[in-house]
């Protein structure tokens, strides 16, 4: 049945691997340019950053007129990339030759290609069997994408919205559009090979990110050389990663769905965890259920898991059945639900900004205007991918830049000129974020009219360790060892105190 399908839909598979391979080819020279701070110079976050840098070009080129909305100008735009690669490349000082890089990092390359491979035909699998395409949001998901390969200028017009521009963040659209445009499939073929696209660069790029950041640490231990000793190990290691982002879930399903659908528990059990649409003592199981078989529950089952938190006012007072509870999906959930929306499309280049972070604090030097230039592009993109993720990895941006600044100085001080460098890097930034996607925001219009506090609805800590038990778990076992490890160093004071701040924090929120 797999076999007679790949026959069929196999072409899909090639085209979007080569077309993916190809922008992280392109993209590879002004990787190993400005990436040098991590020991695989970006060759795992290389793809995403070739569809992004690539997808940017030809939006800003089209935004202009420069443009029109064509698969030549996608490839007159991806050529623009490669050739800005090559200059930066061939003006490096030094440049480390290809038979010494591939020796250092065979397995790296290996392993992200095989990884890359597998999550991108696995995916397709999954969307084989549940191609679904009108539920939840995907009808206006699939209208953006439809709408933006139609569009024969940019802005790309609203297909609902007849005469209107879109005024939403539609940066992945136009990434999704785009690559099936180069790809000769229509959108709704699109629409799942974006979700198979994604899935894989996003478990590639945590497999990366999870790579250079302990082999960065192993290169600065006592015997460097072990690094090469231990590379399976190291490969095993980050492909937890890769399961921990993409594969591993909350716990509501077996501490909650599991022993609701095998009628256990009572009535006090699911009122602890506040379960929504579990409060119950027993299932609304027919004859016909077998709890060994999901397939026998309620319709959409896993939902629930997509819904654990829930806001409870301090007065105590019920919410009236209008109001719209919190929604706490995860990278599991979401591509298997299916929704190509701005919060899925952004996954990958969340991950591959994390990545960039870390280039920033492992490169040891101040940013120079071409390092901000690249960052304002990739990271500052979020405005346009997923407008509200910028806080988060611009923040990581700077917070990687101020602990570069703290190690060199190992006094754990900043000093004054710390201070003006990182306001200086902030100004330029921002700068370059607004003048690269100002097309973006001067055009759109948002719902939300503001940002505001919330000291009237704390989370319920059971629904918090519902959500993220998994994570609590892992780094405190992790937290037990490390400091165990380092107890003769340790400045238990200043740890007692942390802890204490943290827990006041959880409690209070």
């Amino acid at each position: 049945m797999l076999l007679d399908w790949f026959v069929r839909e196999g072409g899909f598979f090639v085209s979007w691997w080569l077309l993916a391979t190809l922008a992280g080819l392109v993209a590879f020279p002004l990787c190993y340019r400005m990436l040098g701070g991590l020991p695989d110079r970006g060759y795992t976050l290389a793809r995403s950053i070739g569809i992004l840098l690539v997808a940017f070009v030809f939006w800003f080129g089209a935004s202009l007129g420069i443009f029109t909305n064509s698969t030549g100008n996608m490839v007159l735009a991806a050529l623009i990339v490669g050739a800005i690669g090559v200059l930066a490349y061939s003006t490096m000082p030094e440049r480390l030759s290809l038979r010494e890089y591939w020796r250092e990092n065979k397995p790296v390359i290996i392993a992200s290609e095989v990884l890359f491979a597998v999550l991108l035909l696995g995916f397709m699998v999954v969307r084989a069997l549940y191609p679904d395409t009108w539920t939840t949001e995907k009808p206006m998901d699939l209208m953006f994408i439809s709408s933006i390969m139609r569009s024969p200028t940019f802005p790309p017009l609203d297909g609902w919205m007849a005469g209107y521009g879109i005024s939403y963040y539609h940066f992945g659209y136009v990434m999704a559009a785009m690559l099936s445009k180069l790809s000769n499939v229509s959108s709704t073929i699109g629409f799942s090979m974006t979700l198979s696209l994604w899935f894989a660069m996003t478990g590639v790029n945590a497999f990366g990110v999870v790579y250079n950041l302990i082999r960065s640490r192993s290169q600065n231990a006592e015997h460097p050389e072990h690094v090469l000793q231990n590379r399976r190990a190291l490969i095993a290691f980050a492909l937890l990663g890769t399961v921990f982002v993409i594969f591993l879930s909350n716990f509501q399903f077996p501490l909650v769905e599991v022993p609701w659908q095998a009628g256990a528990g009572n009535a006090d059990y699911y009122n602890y965890w506040a379960a929504q649409e579990r409060l119950d003592d027993s299932p609304k199981l027919d004859a016909t259920s077998v709890i060994s078989d999901p397939n026998t529950w309620d319709y959409w089952w896993f939902f629930r898991a997509s819904r654990v938190l829930q806001d409870f006012p301090l007065s105590g007072q019920e919410l009236p059945s209008w109001y719209a509870q919190p929604i706490d999906e995860f990278p599991a959930f979401s591509f298997l639900l299916g929704d190509s929306h701005p919060h899925v499309l952004a996954l990958p280049f969340g991950i591959m900004a994390l990545g960039l972070a870390l280039n920033v604090l492992l490169a040891r030097r101040n940013p120079s205007l071409y390092d901000l230039l690249f960052y304002g592009i990739t990271i500052g993109a979020f405005v346009f991918l997923n407008t509200w993720d910028i806080l988060a990895y611009f923040g990581a941006f700077l917070g990687a830049d101020t602990l570069r600044r703290l190690f060199k100085n190992e006094n754990g001080r900043l000093s004054w000129e710390d201070i003006i460098g990182l306001i200086g890097d902030v100004v330029v930034f921002l700068a370059i974020t607004a003048v690269s996607y100002g097309l973006f925001l001067y055009s759109f219009r948002s719902q939300a009219g503001g940002i505001t506090y919330n000291l009237m609805f704390p989370t319920y800590f059971p629904q918090f360790f519902l959500m993220f038990g998994p994570f609590l778990l892992i780094l405190s076992g992790f937290l037990a060892v490390m400091s165990w490890r380092g107890r003769l160093r340790m400045n238990w004071r200043w740890g007692f105190g942390a802890v204490g701040i943290s827990v006041a924090i959880i409690a209070v929120v």
